[in-house]
């Protein structure tokens, strides 16, 4: 199936990888230039895996040349295809295509093969040398390759990581064990520096601390993945009364400790300088190398939290803990599309009744002899004054209108002539009292077309009296009128063929 349509196609080719000739064929590629295209191009679907209609193949011919163009729909632009392939053959029967014993056609030995890094709309226009006669059948194997890249998104995660139950520290034989919701001071809260999230929450290895005189340390331990690749990550951590973080077993600070801390059982000044308050209230915020995350499908935060040793027995005057938030942020590369790629054919004919699907084009060569413009009518516009009308010329189409011969405007023997542009004047009624020819400045004593003076073409005098304009067709008459001041003295008339042109 085709269809003919006008385009407006670009005769210089951008680029084509060539193969050289196979087969049978009697078509060499050459280029588009100087071949001005018969008429309007035939358009032929072009279809990607068998059923979708993906555009179209235009075929047009010059008087020594077959030329092609593939164009994609513009909605499946829009959905980000591409030609990513073409493979064209053309031939005077079937034998002339490249093609299998069963036959089957082989694209990888057509004669144009051509391939685009990424996708194009349409491809450039490809033309074949031939030299046949006007009403001869051609057959054109248009092969393509439609596809789209994969589409990925970047997806944003973040992570937090909170001090609580689910935090594990060391049990009894080296078996990890869950953290403990410690009992939290009345101060503690109330007297943060900045808020935590609620998440949050107090820990220790017990309810209240076991050993308030001398003090403790406990190991916490957090594991947690990061999907993606991290873009931001922040610690934020308070302790009574001090504490020292890792994360994969990279330091990342120590506060409030000091010499030998590890290694000590009881933490007096020696080794946590400063037990007050003012310590413990204090929430420290870190941010770190994001390298430490990158690579690891799974990570871990280590909190070291040693309560001071103090002077009591009461567990509640001398309590222990540590709350603490790590929050990262990561992006993900996620594939929201995957790629696709379908092969496309031109025409809806089969090559073959089995199997493969393959299609193919038939194009009968044009006659590129110029149509001659059509007589489709003649108006007498007659020197009294009087309107005159043409049959109605078709909507949108083109028409030439011819003027001829002459009439008389006035009695002056050898003057008083017009025709339809311009008029002859006696000494006495010309311009710087010269006889001659003449166009009145007012447009007068001319054919005016439609009520209005046009531009007779040629703009000089012409001794044969025949003159021409092109006008445009609106499903209506064309009213011609001979315009003077004075109607009494004139007699004769201009006549006006009316052509359809090609």
């Amino acid at each position: 199936m085709k269809k003919s349509r006008k385009i407006a196609v670009p005769l210089l080719l951008a680029s084509l990888l060539i193969m050289s000739m196979v087969g049978s064929a009697a078509f060499s590629v050459v280029s588009p230039e100087e071949c001005a295209p018969c008429g309007d191009w035939e358009s032929y679907p072009l279809y990607a895996g068998q059923d979708w209609l993906v555009g179209e193949v235009l075929v047009n011919n010059c008087e020594d040349k077959v030329c092609v163009q593939y164009v994609l729909d513009d909605e499946v632009v829009a959905d980000d295809f591409g030609i990513t392939e073409v493979h064209l053959a053309i031939g005077s029967d079937f034998s002339d295509i490249p093609q299998t014993k069963k036959g089957n056609p082989i694209p990888g030995q057509f004669e144009v093969n051509e391939s685009f890094d990424s996708g194009v709309p349409n491809t450039s226009v490809y033309c074949f040398e031939y030299e046949g006669a006007p009403g001869e059948e051609l057959i054109i194997a248009a092969h393509a390759v439609v596809a789209r890249d994969a589409q990925t998104q970047t997806v944003t995660h973040e992570l937090c990581v909170f001090s609580g139950v689910d935090t594990e520290m060391e049990g009894e034989g080296d078996i990890f064990v869950p953290a403990v919701h410690t009992w939290v001071h009345p101060n503690w809260n109330p007297s943060l520096t900045e808020p935590l999230d609620d998440a949050a929450k107090w820990i220790w290895s017990s309810y209240e601390v076991e050993d308030p005189r001398n003090g403790g340390l406990v190991d916490f331990f957090d594991e947690f993945e990061v999907v993606g690749t991290p873009t931001g990550a922040t610690l934020k951590i308070a302790a009574d009364n001090a504490f020292a973080v890792s994360v994969n077993g990279n330091p990342i600070a120590e506060v409030n400790l000091a010499g030998d801390w590890r290694d000590t059982s009881t933490f007096g000044l020696a080794y946590v300088p400063d037990p007050s308050p003012a310590a413990w209230s204090i929430v420290h915020t870190y941010t770190f190398d994001l390298d430490e995350f990158i690579g690891k499908e799974f990570n871990q935060l280590e909190v070291t939290a040693v309560n001071a040793a103090y002077n009591t027995d009461s567990p509640r005057a001398n309590p222990g803990g540590v709350r603490y938030e790590l929050c990262i942020t990561s992006e993900e590369e996620v594939v929201g599309r995957e790629a696709a790629s379908e092969t496309a054919w031109g025409g809806t004919e089969r090559m073959v009744s089995k199997g493969n699907w393959a299609t193919y084009m038939e194009y009968t060569i044009k006659d590129c002899e110029p149509a001659e413009p059509v007589l489709v009518d003649t108006v007498q516009v007659f020197a009294k004054g009087a309107e005159h009308q043409s049959i109605a010329l078709a909507a949108g189409k083109s028409y030439l209108l011819e003027a001829s011969g002459t009439y008389r405007f006035a009695n002056w023997g050898e003057y008083g002539i017009a025709d339809a542009a311009w008029n002859h004047r006696r000494a006495a009624n010309a311009p710087g009292g010269v006889a001659g020819w003449y166009q009145q400045e007012s447009t007068w004593l001319q054919v005016w077309v439609d009520g209005a003076a046009v531009d007779w073409d040629p703009d000089e005098f012409n001794s044969e009296h025949i003159y021409t304009v092109e006008v445009t067709g609106a499903d209506s008459p064309v009213v011609f009128k001979i315009m003077d001041d004075y109607y009494a003295d004139n007699s004769g008339f201009i006549t006006v063929d009316i052509y359809e042109l090609p």
